[in-house]
């Protein structure tokens, strides 16, 4: 079992659902979404935008879509700036072992703007990704920058 399972393995069973489990969705045919979220685990769980989102998706059968977390995992090697998976296995989400570069939307949360190298740095491990990010600078309007 790699490190990288181990880990996810070992996060599934920490965690406490607060409200009643939901079926879970045939992903066939449906939107993949993944939110990139740039914390380990339990600094995941204060992402509550990303958070309500995935699951409002994954709750609501109406959705053609399904929602999914990828985090920096702590068996994620550090080099420099750099992140990189251990045994050069692909970066996956915590729901499913697709690669996250494989996913139709990649969504990105940054609680503290100082920290934006970190949402980066997590980009980066998915390598192949091509995100567009969407935001709002100072003056209001709407930016779309392609990375």
């Amino acid at each position: 079992m790699s490190l990288l399972l181990k880990e996810i393995d070992g996060i599934l069973a920490r965690e406490i659902p607060l409200a009643a489990p939901y079926e879970r969705k045939d992903p066939s045919g449906l939107l993949r979404m993944v939110f990139l979220l740039p914390f380990g685990h339990a600094y995941s769980l204060m992402c509550n935008g990303p958070m309500s989102l995935y699951d409002l998706i994954n709750r609501s059968p109406d959705i053609p879509a399904v929602a999914e977390r990828a985090l920096q995992y702590d068996c994620l090697i550090r080099e420099g700036n750099r992140l990189t998976t251990p045994d050069a296995e692909p970066f996956r989400s915590i729901e499913s072992p697709l690669p996250v570069n494989d996913a139709d939307v990649v969504g990105v949360s940054v609680v503290n703007s100082g920290d934006l190298h970190s949402v980066l740095r997590t980009v980066c491990c998915a390598s192949s990704i091509s995100p567009v990010f969407l935001g709002a600078p100072p003056t209001g309007c709407r930016a779309y920058t392609r990375w």
